[in-house]
C-alpha cells in the first residue's frame, strides 16, 4: 500500500504464460513520466518462478514437519550440544507432565530418573557419527511417578560435518515394562505364597555360592512341613492353601533380612542364608523356624497345628550348589525318620 513500500521494493505477481501455466515475477516500477525520452512508467520484471517453487516446497516441508512434530504420538526433543532442550513436542510434555514451552532451556537430565542419568553422560559411538542410538531410561513425571521410555537419539550435523544438535524420538514403554515385570514375577514366584519358586531358588543359590566370603558361611535350610497332608485331607484344599500362605508369612518373619525364602514345591520350603557368622547361627535360625511353625495357626475353618522338619547344610563341605541343596534335603529325610518336628544338620545325617 502507499506509504509502506519504496519504489525499489519488488511486488511478486503471478502471470499466466502461453502454455497456461503461472509464472512468478518480482516487479519494480519507475515513474519516468517526466523523462522526455520515456514519458511513462517503466516496469522491470524478473522471473523468480524457480525461487518461488523452492520457497513453496520449503513451506510445505515446514508445515508437514510442524504437523508431524506436534501430532506425533512419539515424544520428540531437540537437544542442544550442552544438553539443554531447544524444543519439545506435546507428546513429550505429556510424558513428563509439563507444557512443552516450559521444557525449553531445561537440561534434559532434569527429566531423567537419577539412577539413569549416567546413561546420558556416556557418549555412545553412534552419536558421534550421526547414527541413531537407542537407550531405555526412566523419566520422572511432574507428579513423581516413573515413566519408562525408549529413546532413539541422532546427532544432526552442520553442512561442514560438525555436530549441530541432537534429536531424540521418545516412546513410552511403561506398559510393556510392567507386563515384562509381571511375567517375570509369575515365572519366578509361587502364585500362592508370593515366594520365589524353585527356578528362582536355583539363581539365588548360584549367586550366593559365587559371592560367598571366606569370613562367612553359606547355609541352606530345607523345611518340610509335618502333618500338612492331614490338614489338607481332613478339611479341604482351600484350608491347605490358606495354611501354606500363613507358613510363608511366618518364614519371612523368622529369617534375617538378607536371607532368601523360597517355596520348593508342595509343602517344602528352602531358606538360603548367604552370610552366616558361624554354623551355630544357622542351626539357631532353623530352630526358630521350627518353633514358629509349631505354634497353632488360625484358619477360616478353625485352628490347625502342624510341625516342621528342618535340614541344614553348609557350603564348606560341598562341591556345588546343587550338592549343597541335596545334602540339606537328605538331612530333612533324617529329621523325618527321627520323629519329625526337629532340626538335623547334614553332618548328623550322614
Amino acid at each position: 500500500s502507499a506509504g509502506t513500500r519504496s519504489p525499489q521494493d519488488a511486488v511478486r505477481l503471478r502471470v499466466r504464460d502461453a502454455s497456461g501455466e503461472f509464472r512468478h515475477f518480482d516487479c519494480t516500477a519507475s515513474d519516468l513520466t517526466d523523462d522526455l525520452d520515456v514519458g511513462g512508467i517503466v516496469i522491470t520484471a524478473r522471473d523468480v518462478s524457480a525461487q518461488q517453487r523452492a520457497e513453496d516446497e520449503r513451506a510445505d516441508v515446514e508445515a508437514r514437519y510442524r504437523a508431524t512434530f506436534e501430532r506425533s504420538p512419539l515424544g520428540i526433543a531437540m537437544v542442544a550440544l550442552d544438553g539443554c532442550l531447544l524444543e519439545a513436542n506435546s507428546a513429550l510434555g505429556r510424558m513428563v507432565g509439563h507444557e512443552p514451552d516450559a521444557l525449553v532451556g531445561r537440561p534434559i537430565v532434569d527429566l531423567v530418573h537419577p539412577a539413569d542419568r549416567e546413561l546420558l553422560d556416556r557418549l555412545a559411538p553412534g552419536e558421534a557419527t550421526g547414527e541413531p542410538v537407542s537407550r531405555t531410561v526412566r523419566l520422572v513425571h511432574a507428579d513423581g511417578h516413573t515413566v519408562w521410555v525408549l529413546a532413539d537419539t541422532s546427532t544432526i550435523e552442520h553442512p561442514d560435518g560438525s555436530p549441530a544438535y541432537h534429536v531424540a524420538l521418545v516412546a513410552d514403554i511403561t506398559d510393556r515394562k510392567r507386563l515384562e515385570a509381571r511375567l517375570e514375577h509369575q515365572a519366578f514366584h509361587d502364585s500362592l505364597t508370593g515366594l520365589p519358586n524353585r527356578a528362582r531358588l536355583t539363581d539365588l543359590l548360584e549367586v550366593a555360592w559365587r559371592n560367598r566370603s571366606a569370613s562367612g558361611h553359606l547355609a541352606v535350610l530345607f523345611v518340610d512341613l509335618d502333618d500338612f497332608k492331614r490338614v489338607n485331607d481332613e478339611r479341604d484344599h482351600d484350608a491347605g492353601d490358606e495354611l501354606l500362605t500363613l507358613v510363608a508369612r511366618r518364614l519371612r518373619a523368622a529369617v534375617r533380612g538378607g536371607d532368601g525364602v523360597c517355596r520348593y514345591g508342595g509343602d517344602e520350603f528352602v531358606v538360603v542364608c548367604a552370610e552366616v557368622e558361624a554354623p551355630e547361627v544357622a542351626v539357631g535360625l532353623a530352630e526358630r523356624i521350627r518353633s514358629s511353625i509349631e505354634q497353632p495357626f488360625l484358619l477360616a475353618s478353625g485352628p490347625a497345628t502342624i510341625g516342621a522338619s528342618v535340614g541344614v547344610a553348609f557350603a564348606d563341605a560341598h562341591p556345588s550348589p546343587s550338592d549343597l541343596l541335596r545334602s540339606a534335603d537328605r538331612a530333612v529325610g533324617r529329621a523325618k525318620a527321627s520323629g519329625r518336628n526337629r532340626v538335623v544338620t547334614a553332618g548328623d545325617a550322614t
